[in-house]
């Protein structure tokens, strides 16, 4: 999900820049300028969203870590994968 969420908000940004140098005649160049500022926000949301899915991806792969390593320390035996 994450890498989805970064690479749609990056192309979406980059659709404004690429609509400012795109040659007159190209159908991006044909678009109005309120699509791509909606598209670039919508872009920044995204990338927004991404890196907070990564940051909880973080925080729960490292909450696991240290249940398993105090379950270790215990000596209680390991719950079998799924």
């Amino acid at each position: 999900m994450v890498p989805v969420l970064l690479s749609s908000g990056l192309m979406l940004t980059l659709f404004l820049v690429f609509q400012s140098f795109a040659p007159e005649d190209s159908n991006l160049a044909a678009l109005p300028t309120w699509i791509c500022l909606a598209g670039a926000a919508m872009g920044l949301v995204l990338m927004a969203l991404g890196v907070l899915n990564m940051l909880l991806v973080r925080q729960q792969l490292a909450t696991q870590a240290e249940a398993k390593k105090a379950a270790a320390a215990a000596g209680a035996p390991l719950k079998p994968r799924r």
